[in-house]
């Protein structure tokens, strides 16, 4: 389960900052993490708790034209 409360501020019409906190569970206890692919992380599963972690997130996207926008993202996990 993944609750991402986000804000959002438009700098100027080309240049957007997202800031957001995402706070994360385990349908069930018992399950393991999961990264792409869900390829399971070692040592997660069977855990005695739901919890598994929270994040912190900054972005920013810069509408270059209508065929470029790139993005700079920073994800900082805290377990």
């Amino acid at each position: 389960m993944h609750v991402k409360p986000s804000i959002t501020f438009k700098v100027s019409p080309k240049v957007t900052l997202i800031t957001a906190r995402g706070f994360q569970w385990h349908a069930i206890a018992a399950d393991a993490i999961y990264s792409q692919g869900m390829a399971l992380v070692p040592g997660t599963e069977g855990e005695r708790t739901r919890w598994t972690g929270m994040y912190g997130q900054v972005r920013a996207d810069w509408l270059v034209s209508s065929n470029v926008a790139p993005a700079l993202e920073a994800v900082r996990t805290r377990t």
